[in-house]
């Protein structure tokens, strides 16, 4: 009776640990639609503190912590992490969302650098939420200037992958002691 009770509190506080969950997001840039190698000029991962995916952000905007490293095409690359402001509209399961990175990427251009896409939630014919769907996407400002163009585009896929806060993964880990504790009756 208590492992059960036990395992009962620990299911129930996971989903709150994981509210604080951080998503690690992976994409390319490229200077046209096309997307194919000889367009391609950076390969870019981005860690965003404290939402478990982009479509999650709360809506409006919010400040957060953001780890952001650019690899180029061409062997150079930057790193930025610091506070960014985090935006999203929605409508009915539809909407925009973006990051304003400010200042950054002295190596590669400086000057204010932002991204932007088009976002639409996904649904299973039995109504469960199954992801995030991502639209045209964009990055403008210093890098873009730098590569000599006026925007830089995301290339697809975008895939994003949610980091467990600590806790959870604490909590996670007490779940399965709790687990192996059991003794058969």
């Amino acid at each position: 009776m208590k492992e059960r009770l036990a395992a009962v509190v620990v299911s129930a506080a996971i989903p709150c640990a994981m509210a604080g969950a951080d998503v690690l997001v992976e994409f390319s840039l490229y200077t046209d639609m096309e997307w194919t190698e000889e367009n391609r000029v950076a390969d870019v991962w981005m860690t965003i503190e404290g939402v478990d995916l982009m479509g999650h952000l709360p809506e409006g905007t919010t400040t957060r912590f953001a780890d952001v490293l650019i690899l180029t095409s061409w062997g150079t690359g930057d790193h930025f992490a610091g506070e960014v402001t985090s935006w999203l509209s929605e409508d009915e399961g539809w909407g925009d969302l973006g990051f304003d990175l400010g200042e950054s990427f002295e190596l590669l251009g400086g000057g204010q650098n932002s991204m932007s896409m088009e976002w639409l939630e996904s649904w299973d014919s039995d109504g469960n939420f199954e992801g995030f769907s991502y639209g045209l996407a964009t990055w403008e400002g210093g890098f873009a200037d730098y590569v000599g163009v006026d925007q830089l585009y995301l290339g697809w896929p975008i895939n994003e992958t949610t980091i467990p806060a600590p806790g959870a993964v604490a909590l996670l880990s007490l779940t399965a002691m709790v687990r192996r504790r059991r003794r058969p009756a």
